[in-house]
């Protein structure tokens, strides 16, 4: 959705160390701007040549929180991260990570492979549109926003697992304060909502089958 184009270093900052709170031991959260220049492998640069500019500064801020996000969970850092053909980066099978941006700020979360896969989103605070609410029904116990954010990171958290592309429709979602559970056909994502930065933030987690 639109919004959140103003993003300081020390907006950034908050909303890094808020997110880093959340997280597991092993994990680890980064925040980049998408005003600052961020450098792309060739190969990279390549998958998003033709994309507009503002598609191209998403996905160049989103790898390099991606690239910090593994070196500061301990985990190898790739040359290229290239896109699969479901858009999500390709990466090693022991590698767990999450990515979501605004129109200011890239967040990815990175981490082991467990019992659980990740899902974050991210909007503005200002970012509702009047009909929002109407549109991710159903939900209980929180605003449209709030819903819209926690759904998003739900359907992020469930694909790794099941590969479904859900509807809004699908996900019967439940807040209480800072928690959620979103129910859907596959299982129950559960986690947890965050405000800093003018931002609302959702990391969810949906169980893993067992190897």
């Amino acid at each position: 959705m639109p919004g959140g184009d103003a993003a300081s270093p020390a907006l950034a900052a908050a909303v890094q160390a808020a997110l880093a709170a959340l997280l597991p031991p092993g994990w680890a959260a980064e925040v980049c701007r998408l005003a600052d220049p961020h450098g792309l492998h060739p190969a990279e640069a390549a998958a998003v040549a033709q994309a507009v500019p503002q598609r191209r500064r998403e996905f160049a801020a989103g790898r390099a929180a991606l690239r910090r996000a593994l070196a500061a969970s301990g985990r190898p850092v790739p040359g290229p991260i290239l896109p699969g053909p479901d858009r999500r980066p390709v990466l090693p099978p022991d590698v767990a990570v999450s990515l979501a941006h605004d129109r200011g700020l890239a967040i990815a979360v990175a981490g082991p492979v467990g019992a659980h896969w990740p899902g974050v989103d991210v909007e503005p605070l200002d970012a509702a549109a009047p009909d929002l609410a109407a549109a991710v029904a159903p939900f209980d116990g929180c605003d449209g926003l709030t819903a819209f954010v926690a759904k998003e990171a739900a359907f992020k958290a469930q694909f790794p697992e099941t590969g479904a592309l859900l509807e809004f429709s699908d996900v019967a979602l439940a807040a209480a304060g800072q928690r959620f559970a979103a129910r859907m056909p596959a299982g129950v994502a559960r986690g947890q909502l965050l405000r800093a930065g003018g931002r609302i933030i959702a990391l969810a987690w949906f169980p893993r089958s067992a190897p």
